[in-house]
């Protein structure tokens, strides 16, 4: 029975996309007592490796699918209402798959440089017509986008922020990711980053793992509260009179203005 779990496990882990560079580990997921009722104490390394692999997946598609659940349908109903992309039995071709994860992934993953570049989940990093970026500048991870040309000599492509209703002239500098999937960072991306431990609701104010806290710009809270925990953040200094410090987060490609909370 152990086997034939294990097993299970291991094929279920290789039907989904590694979409994450992240997972859940088991210990911090499933207490002692639970992994051992279902004889994880028994399984190798490599099908331990599976499992968190699988739960991180199934988590992350369950948030993204949250919104569409009602309670009218039967939790059977609706997992077999999610898009293919991310269907547990994957029933389509492969192109078919990748397809459905590339419009899957046409959403915000990160805002670059005060709105001039924005990446997208989908591997796609697009520039902004500096006219536009007092728009862009305000976009945050998840908005849904979708595009089509323009007849801009410059700017060849119009980006749309479904969520803000909100259209930008913009050039295509990479196209998605064969696989629809954006490549994660490499982990010296992330070199000197200390991760956010708490967000106030209205962003007003951040707390990282360093046990330091931050007043935000006003101007800035508004991408502030739709930052995450365990978001890394860099800190340096910034010319403003005021708020002295810069933050910026590697994890949403945002930089905003701070002060210590208590820079005393």
């Amino acid at each position: 029975m152990r086997k034939v779990l294990a097993t299970s496990i291991t094929l279920m882990s290789l039907t989904l996309f590694p979409l994450f560079a992240e997972t859940l580990p088991l210990d911090e997921t499933m207490n002692k007592e639970d992994q051992q009722k279902i004889g994880l104490d028994k399984m190798s390394d490599p099908q331990k490796k599976a499992l968190e692999e699988w739960i991180t997946t199934w988590t992350k598609n369950v948030l993204s699918q949250s919104t569409t659940y009602h309670p009218s349908k039967t939790l059977q109903e609706w997992i077999a209402s999610w898009p293919l992309a991310i269907s547990p039995h994957k029933k389509g071709s492969s192109d078919e798959i990748i397809a459905q994860q590339k419009l899957l992934n046409r959403k915000v993953d990160k805002v670059k440089d005060q709105g001039s570049i924005i990446e997208l989940k989908d591997g796609s990093i697009w520039q902004i017509a500096e006219y536009d970026t007092y728009r862009s500048k305000r976009w945050i991870r998840d908005d849904q986008i979708e595009w089509a040309p323009s007849q801009d000599v410059h700017f060849s492509y119009k980006l749309k922020n479904l969520t803000r209703s909100q259209t930008v002239m913009a050039a295509m500098k990479a196209s998605p990711s064969e696989t629809g999937v954006k490549t994660p960072e490499p982990e010296e991306y992330y070199a000197g980053t200390v991760k956010v431990t708490q967000v106030d609701p209205k962003g007003e104010t951040i707390t990282l793992e360093d046990n330091k806290s931050w007043r935000i710009a006003p101007i800035d809270q508004m991408r502030v509260k739709a930052w995450k925990v365990s978001d890394r953040i860099k800190t340096a200094t910034s010319e403003d009179v005021i708020y002295k410090n810069i933050l910026t987060n590697l994890d949403s490609g945002e930089t905003v203005l701070g002060i210590p909370s208590d820079p005393h």
